[in-house]
């Protein structure tokens, strides 16, 4: 939260009517008021891209998962936007433990990431009837420890189980970058 307020004060001269500042993956939005001005981001509980809340919580303790599992990882992060999506194997909502891929993105709306159902065998690729397109924002209200690890870069993937990440790896070589929980 500091350094949000931290961006704002910086900016003190330009404030106005629909300032930007993002934190890791929303927008803080300045909006006037008649008696000042008040911050304001996407309503996650509602609908993100439409709708504004003046309740911060969500967006800034996500931030803060963010820059504790990138923290923990030891990697820079690579941009993730709530308005994006992420293509996840129908059931994860549910599924007691995850595994997290990223590729680069196909375009602005594509996060690259893949979220798969830890084991889970199967003899051939999930079809395309098995895998839906989710927006970040709804994963985080879904499970929040998924979005946690949304910023980590191409070439490291995730787990998570329950409402944790357990372990961060880098694709590589297989090094264990970070365990959990997170």
């Amino acid at each position: 939260m500091r350094e949000l307020a931290a961006s704002f004060a910086e900016l003190g001269e330009q404030w106005a009517d629909g300032l930007v500042a993002w934190s890791s993956w929303s927008p803080i939005v300045m909006e006037a008021r008649a008696d000042g001005f008040v911050l304001r981001s996407p309503d996650f509980e509602a609908d993100a891209r439409e709708d504004r809340t003046d309740d911060l919580t969500i967006a800034l303790e996500t931030t803060e998962g963010i820059v504790r599992v990138l923290n923990a990882a030891g990697v820079l992060p690579q941009d993730v936007r709530f308005d994006q999506e992420v293509e996840a194997v129908r059931g994860w909502e549910s599924h007691p433990e995850l595994v997290l891929s990223r590729a680069p993105g196909r375009d602005a709306r594509d996060s690259g990431w893949f979220v798969d159902l830890a084991g889970v065998e199967r003899s051939e690729p999930w079809s395309a009837d098995d895998v839906v397109d989710v927006p970040v924002w709804r994963v985080r209200m879904a499970r929040p420890a998924v979005v946690r690890a949304l910023a980590l870069p191409v070439g490291v993937s995730a787990s998570v189980v329950g409402d944790a990440v357990e372990l961060v790896v880098d694709e590589r070589d297989g090094a264990i970058l970070a365990r959990g929980p997170l």
